[in-house]
């Protein structure tokens, strides 16, 4: 029976650039692309929690603190999120099944009320 490892390339550890090892093993240069389906970036949806904490870091206020609660069963969690950003809790309006996506939405919400009052009373200067 014939060993079917036989046809695989042993990879060789030389001291050159990645770019010559490629040019000079028997594997073509588009199999060692990445695909175009994986996204540079998470999706926008997967953010919220990042450009919130961006914007405290820039704000120079206390970093946003999550706390997320089981309002489900523990067969069927159902978990809601707050957010306290510069000392205003935001709630999550709905429940889900998964805390990362409560915590996301909350993120979201706590966003938007902040830009919607950003824009209604303008940037607050800063005091000495």
């Amino acid at each position: 029976m014939e060993n079917p490892s036989a046809h695989f390339i042993k990879p060789k550890l030389v001291d050159q650039p990645l770019a010559l090892v490629v040019a000079s093993s028997n594997v073509p240069p588009s199999a060692c692309r990445l695909p175009h389906s994986l996204p540079s970036r998470p999706p926008e949806s997967f953010m919220h929690e990042n450009r919130l904490q961006e914007f405290a870091q820039r704000s120079s206020i206390q970093l946003p603190l999550y706390q997320t609660v089981n309002e489900g069963s523990v067969h069927a969690p159902q978990f809601r999120s707050s957010v306290l950003v510069d000392g205003v809790t935001y709630t999550s309006e709905t429940t889900f099944s998964n805390i990362k996506v409560a915590e996301q939405d909350v993120a979201k919400h706590a966003l938007e009320c902040i830009s919607k009052k950003l824009k209604d009373e303008g940037c607050p200067l800063i005091g000495e």
